[in-house]
């Protein structure tokens, strides 16, 4: 009761539509489906089907267009960032957010023999590039599913990844960016016929979880589903073009049978013409090139309401089955990290908000920590290696 206060108590300060406490409340609706949803999870563990409902969730329109009440998008030094319109009260809700996908933790059972399967598999790899080998009959890796992941073909793949980038660097002076992501679709199939050449880009960094990869082929359903979520709302987000994808470490799904799916995915996509004939096969490209290190670099933690609610037993009321990873749109992505954050955000289900932690000052850029409150005392170098971002 006392958690449904505090959270209506920073509902009453929303400008999402100016309600009073007892008009439109959003938090009592979403901690009821919250509590409902930790009990259906009690009677069937196979349960996942949280579909949190939230009215006046922020949009990505109007961040963008400048129609939010009090905050906006500013661009300098190669680095957008959310800026205060006006002064704020601590307190003040600035956004609620509802994500373009999810994945749950409780979807997930096994994360430890994913953590260990990664392990092994970047061992091999790893082994094999450092070797030159190519990979042989006696290269084969056994997940814990007891599947044979054939390594020499995943060793091309990853290095065929790295030689297609640097082709597509090498062609950046050709045509516009999206032409340059066709350049790199064009340079993957070129592989075959050709020497593998030395990398220095290490298995590890390229290497992505089970969940991000899902993310991506939940992103993929919907943008098929309806092609302008990437080009409103997912294009926008970092890496933002071809040109800056190339330039970060290459990303692969570390499982197989995922991993598999999304090129699966990817190859097929130009064939569904979702987007106009002169931009079909270059924006698919793109898409290829950019979407999973989209939800690499602006995918976040959810916890429904934080250590309060979330780690106590569910039947004592915690909420720890409702926690995961969602992709946000800009109106959360644009948030830049600071260690001295002026906002805090919280999630009910998959609805996350973000709230003043103290009073603001008209054109204050607006941030939160990217990493839990309780290591920013941590020194500089090890907040930076907690991070585990390549940004500017």
């Amino acid at each position: 009761k006392a958690l449904s206060v505090q959270l209506r108590y920073v509902s009453y300060h929303s400008p999402l539509g100016k309600r009073t406490m007892s008009e439109g409340d959003p938090i009592d609706s979403l901690l009821d489906q919250a509590a409902s949803y930790a009990k259906k999870r009690l009677d069937d563990e196979d349960f996942v089907d949280f579909n949190f409902k939230c009215a006046d969730a922020t949009s990505s329109a109007d961040v963008l267009g400048g129609k939010h009440d009090l905050i906006e998008m500013r661009e300098g030094g190669g680095q957008r960032g959310m800026h205060a319109k006006r002064d704020i009260k601590a307190g003040t809700n600035l956004v609620m957010s509802k994500p373009i996908a999810v994945f749950w933790d409780v979807e997930d059972s096994d994360d430890e023999d994913e953590d260990e399967d990664n392990d092994d598999l970047e061992g091999i790899v790893n082994a094999c590039l450092a070797s030159g080998d190519s990979g042989d009959d006696d290269s084969v890796y056994v997940n814990s599913d007891g599947e044979k992941v054939d390594m020499k073909a995943a060793l091309k793949k990853f290095k065929d990844k790295v030689d297609a980038a640097k082709k597509a660097e090498e062609k950046g002076g050709e045509g516009s960016q999206k032409q340059k992501a066709a350049n790199l679709k064009a340079s993957e199939s070129d592989q075959d016929n050709e020497d593998d050449s030395d990398d220095d880009v290490s298995i590890g960094e390229a290497m992505g979880t089970t969940r991000n990869g899902v993310l991506v082929l939940r992103c993929l359903d919907k943008i098929e589903k309806d092609p302008s979520l990437w080009t409103d709302t997912l294009s926008r987000l970092f890496p933002r073009d071809a040109d800056a994808a190339l330039a970060l470490p290459p990303w692969f799904c570390g499982d197989p049978t995922v991993g598999t799916e999304i090129e699966k995915r990817f190859d097929g996509l130009a064939s569904l013409s979702l987007f106009p004939t002169d931009e079909n096969e270059g924006t698919c490209g793109e898409i290829a090139a950019r979407l999973p290190l989209i939800v690499r670099y602006n995918a976040l933690s959810l916890e429904t309401c934080s250590e309060l609610f979330v780690y106590p037993d569910v039947k004592k009321g915690g909420m720890a089955s409702l926690g995961g990873t969602g992709l946000y749109g800009p109106e959360v992505s644009y948030f830049n990290h600071s260690c001295a954050p002026n906002v805090s955000r919280y999630c009910i289900g998959d609805v996350m908000f973000f709230t003043t932690n103290r009073d603001v000052t008209k054109g204050d850029e607006l941030c939160f920590s990217y990493v839990e409150h309780e290591l920013l005392c941590e020194s500089a170098e090890k907040r930076s290696a907690l991070l585990d971002m390549d940004f500017e």
